[in-house]
């Protein structure tokens, strides 16, 4: 009723109440939505059209919530690893295409001196598999994180001339907002250009939640976007940072912890076997007093009351449908998440195989998405480029790390080629998943045990250096770990 009918119905009720039943009865009969319509059941929602970025701006803490339940849920552990194991598995290898093929194996060797050794990373602690997986776990938990780029020079002795590191979000200074360099514009620490392109990074020195963090001024240095891969799942148009993917299943998950230790409660109760005396005579005992010898229980104790007592024990509270809520909970934030109630629980009450294939099927789908459509093209591409870039400059030769690493792969080279190309049977068991292409390359892909049959492949060809040659036309590609 707006102000309208309100004057009329204060000088001419009947009509204000013809008018108003006359424009309900249009309504009825013109066409609508009813999530659309005024009431109390959509009373909750918040039906904004705010940008992806504006309705994620309270992203910082939402990740913070989310670190919080992976330190301290196990389902959100369980979640994360879940996530983690199936996308990366022990690792999404990268394949070489050349025309020759020992120029194939020699840029393989020199590829897995870097890549298969803790040469790749800036802070000496993984591989680069170890990286995709710790790539993996900060999405998952916050949703987004930075790859930077550290050039190396020719004395530093490695096979490509670059390291990388994964930083936390946490480095990115949300708080630069304005004016960049050459009228570009700076926002949530990310500048661009006059037509959208990014052109930088604002990072901090250090983590701003760091013991004896000194950077008190919380000044940020400039960084070339050429620098800094930013890895993050898109889900809107124009969406420019990420958003942790326990969003939407957060509250879930603290109701179901908190409805837990309000069951744990609950059993302590139960747990408690209690015995009030009662003096039927209406006589206050002191407290004292304990003429009938009750003040302890024993087992297979005969106790004579005194006269006039008498005594009656306590019930505690039972605990009924915990099953039923913590399986209704796990099932809601199985599919918030995007994996199966069965890999996220480990719960498999009345699961057969065909049940457990279906399922599993459409987990597969999430999986190949995540794989094809975010880490690989965010990741492993751009770090293609880098390679492809490397192998046209002589180089020295591979680190520390990587010299064993050729050594063994140069030692493989001598070997005479199986006639049967498959992974081992013993690396496939230890895989526990088959080797296979992808239909959109036909690029035959695996995990560890294909790196150790590739090797094995060298059929005698001889070994090739390529710090001392120039680089072959490569098409570095890569094949991400199939399961099945």
């Amino acid at each position: 009723m707006n102000w309208l009918d309100r004057a009329i119905m204060s000088v001419a009720p009947v009509s204000g109440a013809r008018r108003i039943a006359a424009r309900a009865a249009i309504t009825r009969l013109t066409a609508h939505y009813e999530a659309t319509q005024p009431g109390n059941r959509g009373t909750s929602w918040r039906a904004t059209r705010t940008d992806a970025d504006a309705a994620a701006a309270s992203r910082q803490r939402l990740s913070g919530i989310a670190l919080d339940m992976v330190r301290n849920s196990p389902l959100a552990t369980r979640a994360q690893q879940v996530i983690a194991s199936n996308v990366v598995g022990d690792g999404i290898i990268p394949k070489v295409i050349a025309k020759k093929k020992g120029e194939r194996e020699a840029a393989l060797r020199l590829i897995e001196a870097h890549f298969d050794t803790t040469d790749i990373n800036a802070d000496g602690r993984n591989n680069l598999y170890g990286l995709q997986r710790l790539v993996v776990n900060a999405l998952v938990a916050s949703g987004e994180v930075l790859i930077r780029r550290r050039r190396r020079e020719r004395r530093d002795g490695f096979a490509l001339p670059f390291q990388i590191q994964v930083i936390e979000i946490d480095f990115l200074d949300s708080f630069a907002f304005g004016k960049g360099e050459a009228g570009n514009v700076v926002r949530d620490g990310i500048e661009y250009d006059a037509i959208g392109r990014r052109v930088a990074y604002h990072l901090l020195s250090e983590h701003p939640g760091a013991r004896g963090w000194r950077n008190l001024s919380r000044a940020s240095r400039r960084v070339a976007a050429s620098e800094i891969l930013h890895i993050y799942r898109q889900d809107r148009p124009g969406q420019m940072r990420g958003v942790s993917w326990f969003a939407p299943v957060a509250l879930a998950l603290q109701d179901m912890a908190d409805h837990q230790d309000a069951q744990l409660m609950r059993q302590k109760i139960a747990a408690c076997f209690a015995a009030f005396r009662v003096n039927l005579d209406g006589e206050t005992p002191a407290a004292t007093a304990d003429p009938g010898g009750l003040s302890t229980l024993v087992p297979g104790r005969i106790q004579n009351l005194a006269p006039g007592e008498d005594i009656r024990f306590a019930e505690p509270p039972g605990v009924q449908g915990y099953y039923e809520f913590t399986r209704s909970v796990s099932r809601t934030v199985a599919a918030g998440i995007g994996v199966t109630y069965e890999a996220l629980t480990g719960d498999l009450t009345g699961v057969n195989f065909s049940s457990a294939r279906i399922g599993r099927l459409e987990m597969d789908r999430n999986v190949s998405a995540w794989q094809w459509l975010l880490l690989i093209p965010q990741m492993m591409q751009p770090l293609a480029g880098l390679v492809r870039r490397g192998l046209g400059h002589r180089r020295p030769g591979p680190g520390p790390a990587g010299q064993a690493a050729m050594g063994a792969a140069a030692a493989h080279a001598d070997r005479p080629e199986p006639r049967d190309h498959r992974p081992t049977r013993q690396g496939a068991r230890r895989l526990r998943q088959p080797v296979r292409g992808h239909p959109r390359d036909g690029i035959r892909s695996g995990a560890r045990a294909g790196r150790a049959d590739r090797g094995r492949r060298g059929g005698g060809q001889g070994r090739h250096d390529l710090r001392h040659r120039p680089a072959p036309r490569l098409d570095l590609r890569c094949g991400a770990n199939r399961v099945t």
